[in-house]
C-alpha cells in the first residue's frame, strides 16, 4: 500500500500561480500608490512649480526626457561664492564620476552654473545625450543661495519598462537629497574645503 505524501503537482503549480499573482499585484498596487501620491513629491523635492517648469541649462540637450525629469531644490543660507567651491568639489575638471557614469562636464559659468552630461551608447546621433545633471544657483536678495540640481534622462518611454523606470526615481532620491542637505549645511557653517 502506499502512502499519501500530501504532495501533488497540480496543487503545487496552482500554489505558485497564486502566490505570484499575490505579488504582482503587491507591485502593481505599490506602483500606482506611487505615481498617485509620491512620484511628484519626489520629483519635485524642494523646488516649486515655477522651478520645475522652468528651463534651465542643458534641458536642450534632453529635449524629450522620457527616462526621468526631476528638479530639485534648496535654500542655503549664505552666498553663492560660499556654495559653489562645495558644488566643484564632486567634479573634477573635465570629468565627474555620479551614479555608476562617467559624465563629461559640458559648461561651467563660475558660481552660477554646472552642466554635467553622459553620452548615449556608440551608434547613437552625434552630439546626443543620454541624461543630463545640472546645478544651478541663484543669488537671493537676502544674501541666501538657491541651489536647484536637475536631472534628464532620455531613456524609453514603454510600459515594459515602467517599473525599472519607476524604481530608478525611487532610487535617486535619496543620495540627491542626502548631497543637497549636505551642501548647504557645509556652506551654511562656513565650510568650503572637505
Amino acid at each position: 500500500m502506499r502512502r499519501a505524501t500530501g504532495f501533488s503537482v497540480v496543487g503545487y503549480h496552482r500554489g505558485m500561480r497564486t502566490k505570484i499573482l499575490r505579488v504582482s499585484t503587491l507591485i502593481t498596487a505599490a506602483s500606482l500608490a506611487y505615481l498617485q501620491w509620491g512620484r511628484t513629491r519626489l520629483l519635485a523635492w524642494g523646488a516649486t512649480a515655477d522651478e520645475s517648469a522652468r528651463a534651465l541649462p542643458g534641458d536642450e540637450l534632453v529635449p524629450h526626457a522620457r527616462g526621468m525629469s526631476a528638479t530639485r531644490g534648496v535654500t542655503i543660507d549664505a552666498p553663492a561664492e560660499r556654495v559653489w567651491p562645495l558644488i566643484m568639489q564632486r567634479t573634477p575638471p573635465g570629468r565627474a564620476r555620479g551614479g555608476g557614469r562617467q559624465w563629461q562636464v559640458m559648461r561651467s559659468d563660475v558660481g552660477r552654473c554646472l552642466l554635467l552630461a553622459s553620452a548615449l551608447p556608440p551608434g547613437a546621433p552625434d552630439k546626443a545625450v543620454a541624461d543630463t545633471w545640472v546645478f544651478f544657483l541663484e543669488s537671493l536678495p537676502d544674501g541666501r543661495t538657491r541651489l536647484l540640481e536637475r536631472r534628464r534622462s532620455a531613456g524609453e518611454d514603454t510600459l515594459a519598462g515602467l517599473p525599472a523606470k519607476l524604481f530608478r526615481e525611487l532610487v535617486d532620491f535619496l543620495p540627491v537629497r542626502s548631497r543637497l542637505l549636505g551642501i548647504k549645511a557645509r556652506a551654511e557653517s562656513g565650510q568650503t574645503g572637505r
